[in-house]
């Protein structure tokens, strides 16, 4: 005995383009439908500080804000060649980059049958400074002038005073300046390159009982 199968009619399928739920549920009224809500909270609100940045020192020749410089006093010594007087300028530099280094004072002993040294610490030596940078003229004028100072500022046969956070923060309010270099650039009529190597000096107290 043959049984007829019941073939449930065709029907085409209801394709529903994506879309917001509150805009499905609204559209198709369709209640009690569970909805997810987007979470606006920032994770990070009340984590992030808030930073003010340092208002730099002054403005520079561009207007922009300059952070750090270094400052040669002048100073007054005697020739003790030819005994003549001589007075240097005072120079602010703001094109630098300064190198400050220190070495320990340690002796050295050795002793037969053993190996290595026996080590004396007696102190801490001067501060190496090592000083680089520009001087920077107008476009298309000459650094001559400028460099004259520095040079002669160089050739002081005495302890220069410095002006510096950087330098002050080591303790290094004076320098003596060991040798210096000025070196020539290909196109750099208006800025001139230079390096200026220094010890760290202290000022003497004697004490007389």
């Amino acid at each position: 005995m043959e049984v007829n199968k019941i073939i449930p009619p065709q029907t085409n399928p209801i394709v529903i383009k994506s879309q917001p739920v509150n805009e499905f549920v609204r559209k198709y009224n369709i209640q009690h439908l569970p909805t997810t809500q987007v979470n606006n909270k920032n994770d990070f609100q009340g984590k992030v500080e808030v930073f003010t940045r340092d208002a730099g020192l002054y403005k520079g020749p561009l207007g922009t804000p300059v952070m750090a410089d270094i400052t040669f006093e002048s100073v007054t010594y005697t020739d003790f060649i030819t005994g003549v007087k001589k007075t240097t300028k005072k120079i602010t530099l703001i094109n630098v980059l300064i190198n400050v280094s220190q070495a320990k004072k340690i002796i050295t002993t050795e002793i037969q049958g053993r190996n290595g040294t026996i080590k004396e610490y007696i102190g801490l030596d001067d501060y190496n400074v090592n000083i680089n940078g520009f001087i920077i003229a107008n476009n298309g004028q000459s650094t001559k002038s400028d460099m004259i100072d520095l040079q002669n500022m160089c050739n002081a046969r005495v302890q220069i005073p410095v002006t510096c956070d950087f330098l002050n923060s080591f303790g290094i309010f004076n320098i003596v300046i060991k040798d210096y270099t000025f070196n020539q650039e290909a196109g750099g009529y208006s800025k001139q390159p230079f390096t200026i190597n220094a010890l760290s000096d202290e000022d003497v107290v004697l004490k007389i009982m």
